[in-house]
């Protein structure tokens, strides 16, 4: 899943904690001693949420760390006013159950560029344009509803 971001990995018995950091395109490595690690979503100062557990072996592991959550993506239909899609990434946020954050982006695709959040639950969300207003929203506000279902939440965002 493309974008940098940062989660923390744990050590379950010492408490021994890393960082661990994910490049643009979506890889990363990590060296772990053997046992159990809890890795978090990004807390800032604090240990954000369990995401899951990798059980590392005597031998060591190479795996793919899967994510659980929910992706919305938000491809660009539109800047209106805003110069380009870089511009409409700085004014986004989203606000919902444990989430208050930006979002992330701008990306490329063959649909167009695109924004996006990650958010560990489904339920009833807020993307707020700051100063731009959106279509089909409510003063610069747009509720975005996450079913249970769906691990990736796919709109089109329309800037006025």
């Amino acid at each position: 899943m493309p974008g940098r971001r940062v989660f923390a990995v744990r050590d379950a018995a010492t408490k021994d904690e890393r960082r661990l950091l994910i490049a643009a395109d979506g890889t990363f490595a990590v060296d772990l001693a053997p046992g159990a690690w809890d890795v978090h979503g990004d807390g800032g100062l604090f240990l954000g949420p369990v995401l899951g557990r990798i059980e590392v072996p005597e031998r060591g592991l190479q795996r793919d760390l899967t994510y659980t959550g929910h992706r919305l993506v938000f491809t660009i239909g539109s800047c209106g006013r805003l110069q380009n899609a870089a511009a409409v990434a700085q004014q986004l946020w989203l606000r919902g159950p444990g989430v208050s954050t930006n979002a992330e982006g701008p990306f490329a695709s063959p649909a167009g560029e695109y924004v996006q959040w990650l958010v560990a639950q489904p339920g009833s969300y807020q993307l707020e344009a700051g100063s731009a207003t959106l279509a089909g929203g409510d003063h610069g506000r747009l509720a975005v509803e996450v079913a249970a279902t769906a691990r990736v939440h796919r709109q089109t965002l329309f800037v006025q």
